[in-house]
């Protein structure tokens, strides 16, 4: 079953460059252009809720930033905009999933639908910032960003959306997409069970965040937390990479869940 749905599956071509991507970048936009960029990227929201998700994304990077890195965004964004993104605070640790989840309940609405929003600011965000600031934007976010950062730097990202995956694994299986979806948690829930953290790890920057959830059910224990959100960023590196333990030296053994299908220090 591993096999069939993850191997088969996830690491197929995905997420590309939506269709009128590609546009000059705009520095210097104004509110009003960057609120319909917003709008436009996520599928024509009304300038109302693009603005509401403006701000839900805005607020929860301002508080996974690095001061001066918000520093950088702010000064080439609109007055209107800047108190979203001022931050006197330090960097929280946080990854994408809990990035997710606070724009979910800033917004009042679902992962789906905050994933949808985050991808369109940050797409937004890429038109309206200079080349560097958008490059020290997505150096300052752990791996498990890059949907995002993907999105404000207009690049390919070979992530298979998770509404194809599921497609798939019901295509396979002869499922419709509830009774996929369920067959998908269950098993991305008990392989998690199986395997060593890092090796989730590893999995979870190659999925869909809205996949990550059964995946991530074992990474709560004391200091599991932390290292599944990804570290703050290192000067000079990518944020994330340190200390991830990726399933080898340093990770092997680790098991995700504790308890789980077999001890971790007896190998398969």
């Amino acid at each position: 079953m591993f096999r069939l749905v993850v191997m088969g599956s996830a690491f197929l071509p995905g997420w590309g460059i939506r269709a009128g991507r590609g546009r000059p970048k705009a520095a210097g936009m104004e509110y009003e252009e960057i609120i319909e960029a917003i709008g436009r990227e996520a599928a024509d929201l009304p300038p109302d809720v693009a603005e509401r998700a403006a701000q839900a994304v805005l607020q929860t990077l301002a508080e996974r930033l690095p001061r001066g890195e918000a520093r950088h965004i702010l000064a080439e964004l609109p007055a209107e905009l800047k108190p979203w993104v001022y931050t006197e605070a330090d960097a929280e640790g946080f990854g994408i999933d809990e990035f997710l989840e606070r724009v979910a309940r800033r917004e009042g609405t679902d992962i789906e639908t905050a994933l949808r929003h985050a991808r369109a600011v940050f797409a937004a965000l890429g038109r309206a910032l200079d080349a560097d600031a958008v490059a020290h934007l997505a150096a300052s976010l752990p791996q498990t960003f890059e949907p995002l950062a993907a999105e404000a730097q207009q690049r390919f990202l070979d992530i298979m959306p998770a509404d194809e995956f599921w497609r798939r694994v019901g295509q396979r299986l002869g499922l419709d997409q509830t009774a996929a979806r369920r067959v998908t948690e269950a098993v991305l829930e008990t392989l998690a069970e199986r395997i060593a953290a890092g090796v989730v790890e590893d999995l979870v920057a190659r999925l869909d965040p809205l996949l990550h959830p059964p995946l991530r059910h074992c990474l709560v224990g004391p200091g599991r937390a932390a290292d599944a959100a990804g570290g703050v960023a290192a000067p000079g590196g990518r944020a994330g990479k340190r200390g991830r333990g990726r399933g080898r030296a340093g990770g092997r053994g680790i098991q995700a869940c504790p308890g789980g299908i077999r001890d971790a220090g007896r190998g398969g």
